[in-house]
């Protein structure tokens, strides 16, 4: 939708205010101006509203996929998160008409990797979750205004992330969550572990009526154990009937 907030020479809807003080301007400057006389402006003068077209956030969709790609990730547990996420982008992708992915992998540091790097990118090292959040933080501040789009967030890893870096992962979690639509964890592990889902779930009130339900509701865990929890885990990130898509 055009929003009128600046001025051209040129355009379609005149701006008659300007116009007029174009004109008194021209006048004035030739020293034939005298207070009372007629104003006339004449073509140079002309001053037009000049559009600026506003993105429609309903159609706009920024996606923000982060994968754990530590030693501890066993291959079966990175052929979980990637299958699971294949699908995730096949089914947003019908609710869009514009989306943007972006790709974030980590070990105790993150970095932003093409769709193909995504997928078969295998490290050594510790965990620390905090580092895809922080790398998420720094894309969506840069490129995303939140005003302009949809953001979601998945995130794959097995949740066992060192122990320091715990606190620190759920903190920069609490600041990511207010720019975004959707954040959705899928845990390859036991969740009698209490790892980083349990951590998240407790730290966020998700399974009690205390905590802040407009953050609540923007957060989706699942786990992921088998191919049999495939669906299962997409039926819980994308359920519009919770949270629908375009709205915050």
């Amino acid at each position: 939708k055009p929003i009128y907030k600046s001025i051209a020479e040129h355009g379609v809807q005149r701006h008659f205010k300007r116009t007029y003080k174009e004109a008194l301007k021209r006048m004035s400057a030739s020293g034939q101006y005298q207070p009372g006389d007629a104003v006339v402006p004449i073509p140079r003068d002309y001053r037009y509203r000049s559009p600026v077209y506003k993105p429609d956030k309903q159609s706009n969709a920024a996606l923000l996929y982060m994968l754990d790609v530590s030693g501890s990730m066993r291959d079966e547990e990175r052929w979980l998160c990637r299958v699971e996420n294949s699908w995730v982008q096949r089914v947003i992708e019908r609710s869009y008409k514009n989306i943007e992915e972006r790709f974030i992998v980590h070990t105790t540091a993150a970095y932003e990797v093409e769709g193909p790097v995504f997928y078969g990118t295998k490290l050594e090292g510790g965990t620390e979750a905090s580092s895809a959040f922080e790398k998420a933080i720094e894309i969506i501040t840069e490129d995303y205004p939140q005003e302009e789009w949809n953001i979601y967030c998945f995130y794959y890893s097995d949740g066992d992330s060192y122990v320091p870096d715990i606190d620190k992962a759920l903190d920069t979690l609490s600041h990511l969550l207010p720019s975004i639509n959707m954040f959705c964890y899928g845990e390859c592990n036991d969740p009698e572990k209490r790892l980083l889902k349990y951590r998240i779930e407790q730290k966020f009130n998700l399974n009690s009526s205390q905590g802040n339900p407009v953050i609540k509701r923007k957060i989706r865990t699942s786990t992921l154990l088998s191919e049999e929890d495939i669906m299962e885990t997409l039926r819980i990130f994308l359920n519009k009937n919770q949270v629908p898509f375009y709205k915050t």
